[in-house]
């Protein structure tokens, strides 16, 4: 018998083992091509050029320690300014202030360009340096010769800046006390830099500033340790060859000071348009104010039949405010033919100062000046000089120096002097109202009987812990 193999048993196993065999063969020519590719094709990284994987820029953010500029703030510079050293040598030198908590810079790129007023440029002194984060530091670059022109204005530029992450970082512990400074015979500031830490510090920068008043900076000057061991102190000096360009005016003591000031009909007696002797006694009250330091608070009260109430300025340390509601002031027409409360104006004037105790060496030194040119006469259903005597004594023991200020030949001296004035010294007679500018400016003399300058010395080292290098 004769068997017959149809071709359709055959077909599908043989389909089946050619297709095995050409993907197989496939797979074979394939598979070193993939694995050239990838070979060669590199991986993300910080340094290929390309924004990918959690990066916020290019190869910086992220994953990447580069920091990108977008993540950074602004440096702020506080101030810049030259400082005379001797005729043709000047320092230059800036305040600044990096926001940044994170991040420091292990360099960057300055330059101070120095010009006089109509904007020549006198000197341009370039530098480099560093920052930690969060800090406040002064560039200073000393004796640059200027031969011709006044220096006016200072441009500080920054560029180049070498961003570096510095996420946790802390400010080590570095102290500065023991502060003293001379004038005499030159300028000299000697102070003790402490290092309380388990490791040593190299090449520690130390730069003082003295400030004449709170905003105004005089002279600057910069000391480098260049070795600070572990646990032990070093004094540290900073001198000038000669005085310092401006006196001081911050007080030894900081004052608050309230003006009384009688805004009567009779400080028009004499007339005239502005009226006087009012528009005097304006102007000699803002003397008072010019001569306070900065930061010395200063009220103003004016007072006729009765006190102002509220205050016309209560305690305030912008004196160019104060100055202006004393210009800005008149006399209300109801007060033509009013009365002088004494009494009350020393009882608001109380109330506008501060509740620490006045005996207290760090407290301010709280006084009130009373300017009046009448007798005391209100309120009427009182004895007005008894009233305004016990309100006196009730400042006086709150510690409040009370200066009194009588005015021509209506006011009764005896009892400004020896009842109102918190001593005799204390009361000044002004016959007429030209005498007034000299009186407060002698009151303020006594009030701030000694004018210091302000010091502060700024610290920084480059190995600082989780430092820049």
């Amino acid at each position: 018998m004769v068997k017959y193999i149809l071709m359709e048993d055959i077909n599908p196993w043989r389909t089946r083992r050619q297709l095995f065999y050409s993907i197989l063969v496939l797979l074979v020519m394939i598979l070193p091509v993939v694995l050239f590719l990838y070979i060669r094709t590199p991986r993300a990284s910080c340094t290929d050029g390309k924004q990918n994987q959690d990066e916020l820029g290019i190869d910086c953010g992220g994953v990447c320690a580069k920091v990108c500029v977008q993540e950074t703030k602004n440096l702020i510079t506080l101030w810049s300014r030259t400082f005379l050293v001797r005729p043709g040598e000047y320092d230059v030198a800036a305040l600044l202030q990096n926001p940044n908590t994170q991040f420091g810079a292990s360099r960057f790129a300055y330059t101070f360009s120095v010009e006089d007023a109509e904007g020549k440029i006198l000197a341009k002194k370039e530098g480099s340096s560093f920052m930690n984060p969060n800090s406040e530091f002064i560039i200073f670059e000393p004796r640059i010769a200027i031969i011709e022109g006044i220096p006016e204005k200072v441009f500080f530029e920054i560029n180049n800046i070498t961003w570096k992450r510095m996420e946790n970082y802390k400010k080590p512990a570095l102290r500065i006390d023991n502060e003293v400074f001379t004038e005499k015979p030159n300028p000299r500031l000697t102070a003790r830099i402490t290092n309380p830490l388990p490791e040593d510090f190299s090449h520690v920068e130390a730069v003082a500033e003295i400030r004449g008043d709170e905003d105004n900076v005089v002279a600057v000057s910069r000391s480098i340790t260049e070795f600070l061991p572990r646990a032990s102190n070093q004094s540290i000096f900073f001198q000038w060859p000669q005085a310092l360009p401006e006196a001081p005016k911050i007080c030894a003591r900081h004052v608050e000071a309230v003006l009384l000031f009688d805004s009567s009909g009779s400080m028009d007696d004499d007339g005239g348009n502005p009226p006087q002797p009012f528009t005097d006694a304006k102007n000699a009250a803002q003397v008072f104010v010019n001569e306070l330091g900065n930061k010395d608070k200063i009220g103003f009260l004016s007072f006729a039949t009765n006190a102002t109430t509220p205050a016309e300025a209560t305690l305030s340390s912008t004196h160019s405010e104060v100055k202006t509601i004393i210009n800005n002031l008149t006399i209300d027409p109801v007060e033509q033919h009013g009365r002088t409360n004494i009494g009350d104006a020393i009882k608001e004037g109380a109330t506008l100062f501060s509740k620490e105790q006045n005996n207290s060496s760090s407290a301010p030194r709280r006084v009130l000046v009373l300017l009046t040119d009448g007798r005391a006469n209100a309120p009427t259903q009182k004895n007005a000089e008894s009233y305004a005597t016990n309100e006196a004594q009730n400042a006086k023991k709150e510690g409040i120096d009370i200066y009194a200020i009588g005015l021509g030949k209506g006011v009764n001296q005896t009892f400004l002097r020896d009842t109102i004035a918190g001593s005799p010294e204390d009361y000044f007679f002004s016959a007429t109202s030209k005498e007034l500018s000299a009186i407060y400016k002698k009151i303020a003399e006594d009030v701030c009987p000694k004018k210091i300058y302000l010091t502060r010395i700024l610290e920084r080292t480059k190995n600082e812990m989780g430092s820049i290098e």
